[in-house]
């Protein structure tokens, strides 16, 4: 039987400034999430977060780029 490490499976969390940070590094990743409706952008922040999932079966987020 294999034992395996609890922490090997935790979503690191950062806070909405950091992620907001990670976010305008990058121009064109941000030129992308600001054109996101507001709804679209709280879910991707709160993933980012690790507050959420993606919703898998319905994924909005691939369809805009």
């Amino acid at each position: 039987m294999v034992h395996r490490d609890q922490s090997a499976f935790q979503i690191p969390t950062s806070t909405r400034k950091e992620v907001t940070l990670l976010l305008k590094k990058d121009r064109k990743v941000w030129r992308k999430f600001r054109k996101l409706t507001t709804g679209m952008q709280e879910e991707l922040i709160a993933f980012c977060m690790g507050n959420k999932g993606l919703k898998i079966t319905y994924d909005p987020f691939l369809r805009k780029f």
